[in-house]
């Protein structure tokens, strides 16, 4: 279960989306998510797994609130042997675990530690961190994407650390090499939410001192119309494309087609877009914070100590430019089969 399954997009979304999918095909899965939007259909079966959706109130597009969806976790508890929440950030995860009764809990935090993105979503995680402890508490097995999720859990919430399991995500993505292009413009590329945390403005920033690079925005958010100004304001408007809701082909042709990778977020508890940069064979420059620093090495994967430094992020982008990199990464079937083993255990 999610706060958000596709069409809707994200990392989490994402995430659910390939592990239901492949194991659907050995066991019977339901995916149980929200719609704020209230207009997908409220029961439907794709791709095999049957997907369950309740209205929700989503207060700055967080929390996801529904009471319909805490019914029926309350009333079918049973009707599950394992049930699996994802995202600790958002109501869902509680709702499953306040649930149960019989069958087992596994938690995805996806945690970035216990703060908002903003001042109000800081100050909500205030009361919120009571229900948290909660969840972690009524959890029998939590699976961490990142050593650092597992420290940050360890450290926060004081879980046992026979509870704690690292495995890292998957990746879709076969690695190709950029095409050869015939103009001498160069490609920085961003796949994110468009939120302020995710550090895209830092880019655009960079961007200035960075003549030979146009730079594509793939995602949306909040904190779109902003970009979008700021694009303006600095006079990059024709040197910066934003794109969304684009299908997998044209996303893969958008990876193919880059040079260099940046996102300079100030929380992530993994980043799938760097995974299917680097196996993609892009390069990536990174911000040195939480768990993104588990990507650097120097080669393949460059940090950066101030994101806010345009010039210190535009000479990461240079010293990268042009570097053909292969970095063999697990793939999700690699991600399903380890999870299954997990399960298996729990409900064995």
């Amino acid at each position: 279960m999610c706060h958000l399954y596709p069409p809707y997009l994200g990392g989490v979304e994402k995430y659910v989306y390939a592990i239901a999918t492949r194991l659907n095909a050995r066991h019977d899965v339901t995916v149980i998510t929200t719609d704020p939007s209230k207009k997908l259909p409220k029961s439907e079966r794709a791709d095999g797994v049957l997907i369950r959706r309740f209205p929700s109130l989503a207060f700055s597009e967080s929390i996801y609130h529904s009471t319909q969806m805490f019914g029926y976790l309350r009333q079918h508890s049973d009707d599950y042997d394992l049930v699996h929440a994802n995202n600790y950030h958002a109501l869902p995860s509680y709702y499953a675990a306040e649930s149960k009764r019989r069958n087992r809990l596994v938690l995805s935090p996806h945690f970035h530690g216990a703060r908002g993105h903003s001042p109000m979503r800081s100050f909500l995680h205030i009361p919120y961190r009571l229900l948290g402890w909660r969840i972690f508490r009524r959890s029998d097995l939590v699976i961490c994407n990142t050593n650092f999720e597992k420290n940050q859990i360890l450290k926060d919430f004081r879980v046992s650390r026979a509870k704690l399991s690292v495995i890292r995500q998957g990746v879709d993505y076969v690695a190709h090499l950029p095409t050869d292009k015939a103009h001498d413009t160069k490609t920085l590329l961003c796949v994110s939410r468009l939120e302020r945390y995710k550090g895209i403005q830092y880019a655009i920033k960079a961007l200035k001192h960075l003549p030979s690079f146009d730079l594509v925005i793939v995602g949306a958010g909040p904190y779109g119309g902003t970009l979008r100004r700021l694009t303006e304001e600095l006079g990059l408007k024709n040197r910066v494309a934003f794109k969304q809701a684009v299908s997998q082909e044209d996303l893969d042709g958008i990876f193919s087609n880059s040079d260099v990778a940046v996102l300079l977020s100030e929380h992530e508890s993994y980043s799938q877009f760097v995974a299917e940069a680097l196996s993609s064979g892009i390069p990536c420059v990174v911000a040195k914070r939480g768990a993104l620093l588990e990507w650097v090495d120097g080669k393949t994967c460059v940090g950066v100590d101030n994101p806010g430094d345009a010039v210190e992020v535009a000479h990461a982008v240079l010293r990268l430019s042009g570097r053909k990199v292969t970095c063999g990464l697990p793939t999700w079937d690699d991600y399903a089969a380890k999870l299954e083993a997990l399960y298996r255990v729990l409900v064995d």
